[in-house]
């Protein structure tokens, strides 16, 4: 997939996604509208159709980016490695893209009774709008290993470490379907900040802290690439071109 054809497919899949999660709760009113329920049977239908109805919709968008990502990387000569990053980078949030913005009653069903900033969601956003950006091997531009790829590899690596150990919880968060009791997922997800936090002193950090200043590496090193890129294109035009 040509970097151009990369940046309108991943743009137009991501606005719509947007639109879709941000107008849910409506669709989901509307749909339980035309089953005409009654009052106390309402709350079953809408828990239903907001389960099923935005795993679906997370799953098409999931396999449909994944693909792009997976055919750009190909493309652009980049590691096979960075499309499971970016599985991991999305279901680390997977407590957002199906809570947020969704029935009350989703949430709790599946053991998700809060969820914080989803940070690697902008590790995935990130790395789309670099390959929207980048020029890789189709366009005669191999990426040397620099230092900043070093940054943006190890930071990558480090995030989907932790993205893996985030999405531990999400194996509760479907344990009926296996029997599993609903109190794991609550034992889960604080077994998972222990294994996550570093102690400093007296003080802890975080992995939502730690994950924000892998963001901040990744950005800066994918950034800089980008720029060292668009100063190399424009050493290389000629200054006065010739007239045809």
């Amino acid at each position: 997939m040509t970097r151009k054809s990369f940046a309108i497919y991943s743009s137009v899949f991501t606005a719509l996604w947007i639109a879709l999660i941000g107008g849910f709760p409506l669709l989901l009113f509307a749909a339980v509208k035309t089953t005409a329920c009654a009052a106390d049977t309402c709350g079953a239908v809408a828990l239903v159709f907001g389960l099923f109805g935005r795993i679906i919709l997370v799953f098409v968008y999931a396999v449909a980016m994944l693909t792009f990502i997976a055919r750009r990387c190909a493309r652009a000569g980049l590691s096979v490695l960075w499309t499971p990053a970016a599985v991991l980078w999305l279901l680390a949030a997977h407590d957002v893209l199906l809570a947020g913005f969704n029935f009350w009653a989703v949430g709790f069903s599946l053991g998700l009774f809060s969820f914080r900033f989803p940070v690697t969601l902008l590790f995935f956003f990130a790395f789309i709008i670099f390959l929207s950006i980048w020029k890789g091997e189709d366009e005669n531009r191999a990426g040397a290993l620099t230092i900043s790829w070093r940054f943006a590899g190890v930071s990558a690596f480090v995030s989907t470490m932790i993205s893996a150990v985030i999405c531990i919880p999400m194996v509760a968060s479907f344990g009926w379907i296996v029997g599993l009791p609903p109190g794991s997922t609550i034992d889960l997800m604080f077994l998972m900040d222990r294994i996550l936090s570093l102690r400093l002193g007296e003080h802890w950090i975080t992995y939502v802290n730690e994950l924000w200043i892998l963001l901040t590496i990744f950005v800066s090193a994918l950034g800089y690439l980008v720029v060292s890129q668009r100063r190399a294109d424009g050493r290389s035009m000629p200054s006065d071109p010739k007239p045809v």
